[in-house]
């Protein structure tokens, strides 16, 4: 069984680029899985573990045991020994060197979009319900106070960047980061990079009727952000975060997350560029 990885951000495309690699029979494409999760409980208990300790010293294979262990877990969960796999999850991000250790050849696909749209994409969806909302106090309500929440390190937004940066820093082999401005407005292109990446013959995709397969668990978050990627692939506007946030909120995300927009080449503002044009 190949076996690679789909991570990245929310709402950067990945489970439009899921179904769109389901069109290719030879593949097989997870929704949102819970692999890397286990796999991280399996190996801290493992590590903490007396008796595993123990063996250290006397069973010269315990190692091995343990990869084949995980490997093992993971191919019988798939269960599909004749096809490509791919296995979505945000933790891949964080998870590259356990990913190499069971899979040499893994390759690690991460969507990445314009913080500003993934932000309004979420605040889009927040305003269609917000009867379902967990802040608990009145300041947390509002709108920057939303967008602290969302970019801390170990929440929605906040903790795939993590993941993202050190990805960035580790240079795993086989990772490739998808944009999803590319992939929307020239999904036969970014398709082909794939391909070359994965190293297999291309397949004619349907860019124009995309089917949603995912089985997403939209439920964990009330229901309120669903996954979709359907219909015709095409671009959205780039500046579609000015129809949900504030232009002074959308400078601070640029600002805040400037090494991450730096590398993928999104619009950085200077603050003394932002100051004239306050002044005219």
């Amino acid at each position: 069984m190949k076996f690679h990885v789909i991570t990245g951000l929310p709402r950067s495309g990945s489970t439009l680029l899921c179904n769109i690699l389901s069109q290719n029979p030879r593949f097989k494409v997870s929704s949102t899985s819970p692999i890397n999760g286990i796999i991280n409980l399996i190996i801290h208990s493992w590590s903490s573990n007396q008796e595993i300790k123990s063996m250290l010293g006397k069973d010269k294979n315990i190692k091995e045991k343990m990869q084949n262990s995980l490997r093992a877990f993971i191919e019988a969960w798939e269960g599909e020994k004749d096809k490509i796999v791919f296995d979505k999850g945000r933790g891949w991000s964080h998870n590259s060197l356990v990913l190499h250790s069971l899979f040499p050849e893994a390759k690690i696909i991460c969507t990445v979009r314009d913080l500003r749209n993934i932000f309004s994409s979420i605040e889009k969806q927040h305003k269609k319900n917000p009867l379902f909302d967990d802040a608990q106090n009145p300041q947390a309500k509002t709108i920057y106070a939303r967008a602290d929440s969302m970019f801390s390190q170990n929440n929605l937004i906040g903790l795939p960047l993590v993941g993202i940066a050190d990805l960035i820093r580790r240079k795993p082999k086989g990772l490739m980061f998808v944009k999803y401005e590319d992939l929307s407005s020239n999904p036969e292109v970014t398709m082909r990079k794939i391909y070359e990446l994965l190293d297999e013959p291309y397949f004619e995709h349907n860019f124009e009727n995309v089917e949603n397969v995912s089985n997403e668990p939209d439920e964990i978050w009330n229901g309120k952000f669903p996954h979709e990627g359907n219909g015709k692939v095409q671009m959205r506007p780039l500046d579609e975060w000015k129809q949900h946030i504030s232009e002074d909120l959308a400078n601070t995300i640029l600002q805040k997350f400037s090494d991450y927009n730096k590398y993928f080449k999104y619009e950085i503002k200077r603050k003394d560029e932002t100051n004239n044009r306050r002044t005219h």
